[in-house]
């Protein structure tokens, strides 16, 4: 993956943290990431063993069902212009690369998601280090 994609995705995921449904209130990068963490542990503890304790690909199956801590897109046309607005994919793609695209975006947030939480925990500033420029 490249630099440019990483940091689309590590800011996306941030975006999409969503306490409110909750009462809670997430003022820093590592309590939205560490809420989404907690709240997919005691939502979801049952079926992590289903998966071998392999938290990521139990927490790609947890974004699947459209969580409400984190909003992340489920919907094919949008899914793929982010993948082209962040060089995942051409403009011009495939069926082929589009469908690979789709198959594995839950498993691609979710793997970003638990390295953007492992970045988090040895920084202590990583939304400056992360955050793109607008333009």
């Amino acid at each position: 993956m490249n630099t440019h994609a990483k940091k689309h995705a590590f800011n996306y995921i941030l975006d999409s943290i969503d306490g409110d449904g909750y009462g809670v209130e997430l003022a820093t990068d590592k309590q939205k990431i560490d809420f989404v963490y907690e709240t997919f542990k005691k939502e979801y503890a049952h079926n992590i063993a289903y998966f071998n304790h392999n938290e990521p690909l139990a927490f790609a199956d947890y974004l699947a069902g459209l969580p409400s801590c984190i909003n992340i897109e489920f919907r094919h046309y949008y899914i793929l212009e982010m993948a082209k607005l962040w060089g995942s994919i051409t403009e011009n793609a495939t069926e082929k690369q589009e469908d690979k695209i789709l198959s594995n975006w839950f498993h691609y947030i979710a793997n970003n998601f638990f390295q953007l939480r492992r970045k988090l925990s040895t920084k202590d500033n990583l939304s400056k280090a992360y955050k793109l420029e607008t333009v």
